[in-house]
């Protein structure tokens, strides 16, 4: 469980705080996004929770302790970090790139590195290929399997998917929900794409300026009933790729791409 107590964040020269009182908690085991305008503050929350960054005033807490009485580098690597862009080392090796926090702490991985490419849909043989030699939906996996390899509680993504095209990105979402069922982690997503929040998220904080909370709740919650015309305007129902009916997620041509995450355990259950 994560929880941010009161949390500020001020840089020298804003005009505002960044985050200002910020108080949440996020449930252990589920996937939450963080959604929001650029420069709402859904990032610097992310990157308080590993330290990146340390907040101004305020707490944030990880199954009750203070994670600012905890050694920073420490902090990071009992936490899964995805970014952007995969950020693998490009003078490493794939095998060499997902060992790189096991490495570290001088501990061998939680799982084989064959395992780990399996479970995130990479095949074996790409153990000994580097960087420059995948795709990018293959990069931003292995990323994945980087983030997994110490087998972290929790997993912190900041727009993971957002640096490939929309048929990878969509692979890469139904991987992302199909590895939850697996594994459970605690999963932090920022984004600023309300599909693949609605998509994957069994919660969504929609963030205003200085990371105030606009509305938190399940994603189906916040389509039938945005709690402001702010949330309204953000949401854009009328111009979604994607809307609720029923337990389903449909695309903008009625074609069923998912189901909310409270029913998708149900959906399986019943075709089996």
């Amino acid at each position: 469980m994560i929880t941010f107590d009161g949390v500020t964040k001020d840089y020298p020269g804003s005009a505002g705080p960044a985050v200002e009182d910020f108080d949440h908690t996020f449930s252990e085991g589920t996937i939450t996004a963080l959604v929001g305008s650029s420069g709402c503050g859904k990032t610097t929350l992310l990157r308080m929770i590993n330290r990146m960054v340390d907040p101004t005033a305020g707490r944030v807490l990880i199954d009750g302790e203070d994670v600012a009485e905890l050694d920073p580098v420490q902090v990071r690597r009992r936490i899964g970090y995805v970014i952007q862009g995969s950020g693998l080392l490009p003078h490493r090796t794939v095998e060499q790139n997902v060992l790189t926090v096991p490495s570290l702490r001088r501990e061998p991985p939680a799982r084989d590195v064959g395992e780990l490419l399996e479970l995130v849909g990479l095949p074996e043989s790409l153990r000994r290929r580097y960087p420059a030699e995948l795709s990018g939906g293959q990069a931003q996996r292995v990323g994945v399997a980087r983030a997994l390899a110490h087998d972290p509680k929790i997993l912190l993504m900041d727009e993971p998917f957002g640096a490939v095209d929309p048929v990878v990105r969509r692979e890469l979402q139904a991987g992302l929900r199909s590895l939850q069922d697996t594994m459970n982690k605690t999963i932090l997503l920022v984004t600023h794409d309300m599909d693949e929040a609605v998509s994957l998220a069994d919660e969504i904080v929609l963030l205003a300026d200085g990371a105030r909370i606009a509305q938190a709740g399940p994603p189906a919650e916040l389509l039938r009933n945005p709690a402001s015309d702010f949330v309204r305007r953000f949401i854009g129902s009328d111009r979604r790729t994607v809307h609720i009916d029923g337990d389903a997620v449909r695309d903008g041509e009625g074609r069923i791409v998912g189901f909310l995450p409270d029913a998708a355990g149900a959906a399986g259950n019943a075709s089996s």
